[in-house]
């Protein structure tokens, strides 16, 4: 029974370390609060770590490689342009980072080079990495990119991206103990049967 929970934990100590890169969906978050307004909007987007890719001056998101975007937006001047939005509304996703960011876990907040952090907004440069999206022209009532971070509703609301955070996958760790429970409960089940 021990060399077969051995054998288990190894497998997937083995198969977890090649599997560096994985299909991630992360919860977004942006807010009025910054510019003094009401609205607000909820999303996600959803893309393979493999995909985030160095162009030679950083990482970038292809908007090809995008799987699965959407955002709903509430709270807007426009009432109209409050709703819900998706990747078939959008054209164009401009995500990168200067450096490689820690995909398990908050991107908002982690540090790229010198004082500079992903999600931090400076109006002036042209070189801070970024998350932005734009609306394919289909619907005006999409929100679209105002600047860095940064996206400007129906409204004319701006709303400032305030998390990225990956959506909690299924413990692993939880799912090997789980696994190697039912193995023991089958194994003394058996035993009980012989006796």
């Amino acid at each position: 029974m021990i060399k077969i929970l051995l054998a288990i934990a190894t497998a997937f100590l083995f198969n977890s370390s090649i599997a560096q890169a994985e299909i991630k969906t992360f919860n977004i978050t942006w807010s009025g609060e910054s510019f003094s307004n009401n609205a607000r909007a909820t999303g996600f987007i959803t893309f393979d770590t493999d995909n985030f890719l160095s162009n030679g001056s950083g990482y970038q998101l292809n908007f090809s490689d995008v799987i699965g975007f959407g955002l709903t937006v509430t709270g807007s001047s426009v009432i109209a342009g409050n709703g819900t939005f998706t990747l078939s509304d959008y054209s164009y996703i401009d995500f990168n980072s200067a450096t490689l960011l820690d995909f398990s876990r908050e991107l908002i907040g982690q540090p790229l080079s010198g004082n500079e952090v992903f999600g931090q907004v400076f109006e002036n440069s042209a070189s801070l990495s970024d998350f932005t999206i734009t609306k394919n022209g289909n619907n005006n009532l999409a929100p679209t990119a105002r600047w860095y971070h940064t996206l400007e509703t129906a409204g004319s609301d701006r709303i400032l991206v305030t998390s990225i955070n990956p959506v909690p996958e299924a413990d692993t760790s939880a799912m090997l103990l789980m696994g190697a429970g039912v193995m023991g409960f089958m194994a003394r089940r058996r035993r009980n049967a012989q006796a």
